[in-house]
């Protein structure tokens, strides 16, 4: 057990270990990952014009800075990295300002608008990880919020749905991508699952758990994502590997038994099937590979710097379109930010993976390594790159090392073990 809580150790500063920080601070951080949902609801509920949350959420993030006193710690390389990758990319953005045709002014300053609250949100609860105990609350949080979609999606709960492609039954909330839509639901599936492998018997809180995977699954062949099935059947072979085990053996085999069940019964001539025999016989990608090609032969003229966080106009305006998306996180980010920020971008991803990778022995690091690896996959179908949960995560990610650093007061290995042990104890029973 010794030699398990030494390797455990990351070699950065010892001066460092879990806290609690100030009760102001975690209401506001609950609030705000409550609030980002409603993003996309007050779009046709609220205001008709436009997203009161996008003001109200820039609100909350100075909030957050008052309320924390700018006491802002970055103990990771990983996290440090990010920050390096804020500090270029948003001076980027504003001497882009400075110097751009004023027919993109207006759609620059709003996408850079929404690049500075997602570094303000990155910078919060960057910090805030150090507090286990709000790690548990949001990831709880995350499995409600996404319940609620799930449910509105199962039911046709029609005030809150819409039809993005009612010709071919593609449903999807209001306002949000119906990718993005899907992966969510597919990631607060896999923390479910390992959950659900993880309980020690059967019992009521294990049939809520299979109906909850249940509802998930018929939401997300719902929104006929081809992605979205991708990264939940990435994610589910993953947790089934790292979490199954002997000692419950017949509720899990019951438990993969009924997965498969109701991922062929919802699939079966559903939309989304035929959307994946489409992609495969015939080859049909959602005009992806049309967006590739146009991003590369843009890129060509400015591969160093990009084209600004606005560049969905300009990939509009090659291809004869008023606005269009790359549908590729790796692409928007080297459209955006060129090849700099790209690799500032990956530099910092892949610290992160090996911070998550070494602390990977409870089930809230081994879910975190699950759904990292899961982003990582979906990056390829969608664009993730401001989605504002997802940075949530990664600021959680590129913390999470430092619930493992050695106290100051910690002269002996002995003393080490209890410490170390009761950490990974109490994260056995969160995810």
């Amino acid at each position: 057990m010794i030699s398990q809580a030494q390797t455990l150790q990351p070699s950065y500063s010892r001066h460092i270990h879990e806290e609690r920080v100030p009760t102001l601070v975690r209401f506001f951080a609950y609030l705000f990952f409550i609030s980002l949902p409603f993003n996309q609801f007050t779009v046709k509920i609220l205001t008709p014009t436009d997203n009161i949350t996008k003001y109200t959420g820039f609100l909350l993030i100075i909030v957050f800075f008052l309320a924390y006193r700018f006491h802002f710690g970055f103990y990771t390389k990983s996290s440090k990295w990010f920050l390096i990758y804020f500090i270029y990319t948003s001076a980027l953005e504003l001497i882009r300002y400075m110097y751009i045709d004023p027919f993109y002014e207006r759609s620059l300053l709003s996408a850079a608008f929404q690049h500075v609250q997602v570094a303000g949100l990155f910078f919060v609860f960057a910090n805030i990880t150090r507090d286990k105990k709000v790690v548990y609350r949001i990831f709880d949080l995350f499995i409600i919020i996404n319940l609620i979609k799930a449910i509105i999606l199962t039911f046709n709960i029609r005030m809150f749905m819409t039809g993005f492609e009612r010709e071919t039954g593609r449903f999807g909330i209001l306002g949000e991508n119906l990718n993005q839509t899907a992966i969510l639901l597919s990631v607060t599936f896999v923390i479910i699952l390992a959950r659900t492998l993880n309980r020690r018997k059967f019992d009521i809180q294990v049939f809520l758990y299979f109906l909850s995977m249940a509802l998930i699954v018929f939401s997300i062949v719902k929104t006929g994502s081809r992605g979205g099935v991708v990264v939940l059947t990435t994610g589910t072979l993953l947790t089934l590997i790292k979490h199954f085990n002997t000692q419950n053996l017949f509720r899990n085999i019951l438990l993969i038994i009924t997965i498969v069940y109701f991922t062929i019964t919802f699939l079966s001539e559903t939309p989304l099937y035929q959307r994946m025999l489409s992609a495969i016989q015939l080859k049909e990608t959602g005009y992806r590979w049309e967006l590739v090609t146009a991003s590369f032969e843009l890129l060509k003229t400015n591969y160093w710097l990009g084209y600004g966080s606005h560049y969905p106009e300009i990939l509009g305006n090659y291809l004869g379109k008023t606005r269009i998306q790359a549908h590729n996180t790796y692409l928007q980010l080297i459209l955006s930010f060129g090849i700099i920020g790209f690799l500032l971008f990956m530099v910092s991803f892949a610290l992160s993976f090996r911070d998550l990778y070494r602390n990977q022995y409870n089930l809230i690091g081994s879910s975190s390594l699950i759904i990292f690896v899961s982003f990582l996959i979906s990056f390829a179908s969608t664009g993730l790159a401001v989605n504002k949960t997802l940075w949530v995560f990664i600021a959680i990610f590129s913390n999470i090392a430092i619930w493992n650093y050695s106290k100051e007061s910690v002269p002996k290995v002995k003393e080490v073990e209890p410490i170390e042990s009761s950490a990974l104890e109490a994260g056995k029973q969160y995810a």
